[in-house]
């Protein structure tokens, strides 16, 4: 069973939903899934995790701020999770 962590950015709230549906198609497969609104979650990767999905919206050709920033605070994390899974 795998844990994964599906951070998201949603402005108008498709992109929350979007997330949540993820979360239940995982969840539906026998493994675990957590869904983080980026607005009001730590700027971290909770430990634990085998797997993360980072869902953002775009408006006018961009991704909300926070939404990079978090990639990009947690890029080495991210990065070392998909050389774990290749």
């Amino acid at each position: 069973m795998a844990t994964i962590y599906i951070a998201y950015g949603s402005v108008e709230g498709q992109t929350a939903r979007i997330a949540e549906y993820i979360a239940d198609v995982i969840r539906a497969h026998g493994h675990e899934a957590e869904t983080a609104d980026l607005k009001q979650a730590p700027n971290s990767i909770p430990d634990g995790q085998d797997g993360v999905i980072v869902a953002a919206s775009v408006h006018v050709g961009k991704h909300e701020g926070y939404v990079a920033d978090f990639v990009h605070n947690n890029r080495r994390a991210v990065s070392h999770q998909r050389r774990n899974t290749d």
